[in-house]
């Protein structure tokens, strides 16, 4: 079993997280829907993922969409709607 290439993933978080934020998305999916074991690009490096490496990279898509957040400037809002319309959310 080849082992992940994790920095290839890291880097292109450092340099450009929302591309990262898009990569790791595609490959959940992938994952999620194939079960089999998937490739990405990320910058000139092929990495390759197994299903095991879901919950990493689950943490990393948020580490990635906080990043992209960031440094788009734009501000997240989650709300949910509590008895009849009132709304209570969190922003970060």
């Amino acid at each position: 079993m080849a082992v992940t290439d994790w920095g290839a993933v890291l880097d292109l978080m450092q340099t450009d997280p929302c591309a990262a934020q898009r990569e790791i998305r595609i490959v959940l999916l992938n994952l999620s829907s194939s079960g089999a074991v998937q490739e990405a690009e990320f910058r000139d490096r092929r990495v390759r993922f197994h299903p095991s490496d879901t919950t990493q990279l689950e943490k990393l898509l948020d580490e990635a969409t906080e990043a992209c957040v960031l440094k788009e400037g734009k501000i997240r809002h989650h709300a949910i709607s509590l008895n009849g319309g009132r709304r209570c959310g969190r922003r970060f």
